[in-house]
């Protein structure tokens, strides 16, 4: 599946009833499985259209729209709700808020929609309450959604044989592998429960308002029942660990 032009961007669009804008069209390139771009109707609703990249996305678009109608009414924060949702087009109106950063694909960095370096209280805050409203959705009625529950113990196991297969093709300094071993072994470190996760929760997947509140949640294609600890990795790699207090 090749990138969009304006034109097929359009075409597109009209084939599944969305009367768009020709010069509404605003290019997003930085998704590696989608490409997306921001468009305004003929009566001025806000749209995002997800278009594939490549043939093999498809596999995760069905598990992806049955999550969202999960989580949908049970979060503390907005999550897409799609309207087209076929092989050529995923669209939905756009959601409250911006992304708190996105990517510039050529310097390879975020470009923020806040001070990083100053993050406001009510980010961390508002944050926290979504991936709490989130970790707290029954693991249950996830499954029913057509998630796979990987138990605690499967995400450890998990990650020794990731462990093992850096090893192998890449060797690792003995020290760090040793340290590898201990942060792995040591029950302290790891959670006795999976939880509904998002999966990949980076600031250009956190949308906020004009106040620095977290609104929305947006790209769930990697949800899974996984440890808690995944939804706080970016955060705390980008805002250090006091953020997480």
């Amino acid at each position: 599946m090749s990138e969009k032009t304006r034109q097929e961007v359009l075409e597109l669009a009209h084939k599944h009833s969305l009367d768009i804008q020709a010069d509404s069209l605003q290019f997003n390139e930085s998704g590696l499985d989608f490409q997306v771009v921001l468009a305004t109707d003929t009566e001025g609703e806000r749209w995002i259209l997800r278009f594939p990249r490549r043939e093999d996305v498809l596999r995760s678009v069905a598990q992806e729209k049955r999550t969202l109608e999960l989580i949908a009414p049970l979060l503390a924060v907005e999550v897409p709700v799609w309207i087209v949702s076929t092989n050529e087009l995923i669209a939905y109106k756009a959601l409250c808020g911006v992304p708190t950063a996105t990517v510039d694909p050529e310097a390879k960095c975020y470009l923020w929609a806040i001070d990083e370096n100053n993050v406001p209280e009510q980010f961390h805050q508002t944050l926290a309450e979504g991936i709490a409203s989130l970790h707290h959705i029954s693991v249950e009625k996830a499954h029913s959604a057509g998630l796979l529950i990987a138990t605690a113990k499967e995400v450890r196991a998990t990650m020794k044989q990731r462990m093992d297969v850096v090893r192998s093709e890449f060797g690792v300094d003995q020290q760090l592998w040793d340290r590898w071993q201990r942060w792995l072994e040591n029950d302290v470190f790891w959670s006795h429960e999976t939880v509904l996760t998002h999966g990949d929760l980076h600031a250009g997947h956190i949308l906020i308002n004009a106040r620095t509140e977290v609104t929305g949640f947006i790209d769930w294609t990697e949800a899974a029942i996984n440890d808690p600890a995944v939804d706080f990795v970016a955060h705390y790699r980008t805002f250090g660990e006091d953020a997480l207090d």
